[in-house]
């Protein structure tokens, strides 16, 4: 829905880029990262393990690594974040990359330098030629975009509805990651990561999208 002279609804769907690799370093390495709702399952591709033994450190550490990933993925996903008219491109872009070489920064990942253990194992997943250990397509490709546009519209119109605001103050992102399984996350307010299978389940879809617009306004 939209009205003439007010913004539109937001919805964007991002592909796993950073977090993808994070998640190559936990699996090639048989780092044994503890259960938690906010991290995820192992990814779907079939990928070689590396010739290291998995180190107990190294796994506590990514941990930290990844949390700290995904709250600089939700921060850049929030509005405050997005370029405006009266911003100069080229500034706006140089301090998007220094936040982003300060969480994320192969080959060397000097921003791991108070995480030997973990930077030991990621530095040697991309110590060949930066190539990771993977069978068939890299985990950075675009994964299906499988949400269904008459679902996101329909959760947005009916969190417009059920909330009483404008169509412009519905705004969300969601995260893709290719993991195993119908796994979701919402890692801050208006920010979810989520599986492709999840995705493609309408049911689950629409709980999921509503959860995202509903955390974006702060409504439970």
């Amino acid at each position: 829905m939209q009205i003439a002279g007010r913004p539109s609804w937001r919805f964007e769907e991002k592909a796993g880029g950073d977090l993808h690799l994070a998640l190559l370093v936990r699996d090639a390495a048989g780092l044994a990262v503890p259960l938690a709702p906010d991290i995820p399952p192992p990814l779907a591709a079939a990928i070689d393990r590396l010739p290291a033994p998995p180190s107990a450190a190294a796994a506590a550490q990514w941990v930290t690594w990844w949390r700290a990933l995904v709250r600089f993925q939700a921060s850049e996903a929030a509005p405050s974040r997005r370029i405006r008219p009266a911003d100069d491109l080229d500034a706006w872009l140089g301090a998007m990359r220094e936040r982003y070489l300060a969480v994320f920064d192969p080959p060397e990942f000097e921003s791991l330098a108070p995480m030997p253990e973990l930077r030991a194992v990621a530095s040697g997943l991309f110590a060949a030629g930066g190539r990771p250990l993977v069978h068939g397509e890299p985990p950075t490709r675009t994964p299906p975009r499988t949400f269904d546009y008459r679902v996101v519209r329909g959760a947005a119109e009916g969190a417009i509805a059920e909330f009483g605001v404008d169509p412009g103050e519905i705004d969300g992102t969601v995260q893709f990651l290719d993991v195993q399984g119908a796994w979701s996350h919402l890692a801050a307010p208006g920010y979810a990561l989520c599986s492709a299978q999840l995705a493609a389940d309408p049911a689950a879809a629409a709980a999921l999208l509503h959860e995202v617009f509903a955390s974006r306004l702060g409504r439970p």
